[in-house]
């Protein structure tokens, strides 16, 4: 993400996040293993995907599994404010049926791909479009949904006849 001060702002795939000056000059890296997309706000704040391979027995108790998470840093510091698993954001809502069609049992359940920060211009045609929410992408699942960081919950979720989408963006 080039910023308007010349900034550049880059994810090294499954490694980590860093900033840049516009003479490429370090300003900080978080090894978080930040991957895919990432949406920078009017107040400097970047909203990432990371990831964490690790055991959830619930889902597999003896192979490891990939969990997303979406999380928060401050655009100064690039120290982590927020993070909210998406696994758990889909457990804690009414789309919980949806992660039962994850064809995969181990490794990478959802391979989520993609983070737009709502304006909230779509709140009119649906509540769950309220700006602030998160609308991202699980590959895995061939769905699109909408995450409410503050509750933890998907509240809007939809599976369609794409398949493996990488990037769904709102349009006017």
């Amino acid at each position: 993400v080039l910023l308007e001060n010349g900034d550049v702002i880059a994810i090294f795939e499954g490694q980590g996040i860093i900033r840049v000056d516009r003479n490429s000059r370090l300003i900080w890296a978080n090894p978080t293993r930040a991957h895919h997309d990432a949406h920078v706000m009017a107040n400097g704040d970047i909203y990432t995907l990371t990831r964490l391979a690790h055991m959830r027995p619930r889902f597999n108790a003896d192979n490891p599994i990939l969990e997303d998470y979406i999380i928060v840093l401050d655009g100064s510091t690039g120290e982590e404010k927020q993070r909210v698993s998406v696994l758990e954001a889909f457990e804690n809502s009414s789309y919980r049926s949806i992660l039962n069609t994850s064809p995969k049992k181990k490794g990478d359940l959802l391979h989520t791909n993609a983070i737009e920060v709502l304006d909230g211009r779509l709140a009119g045609s649906h509540p769950a479009f309220t700006a602030g929410r998160i609308l991202t992408s699980m590959r895995v699942l061939n769905a699109l949904a909408v995450i409410d960081l503050e509750s933890q919950q998907v509240v809007w979720a939809t599976v369609g006849s794409f398949k493996r989408q990488h990037d769904p963006r709102s349009l006017d």
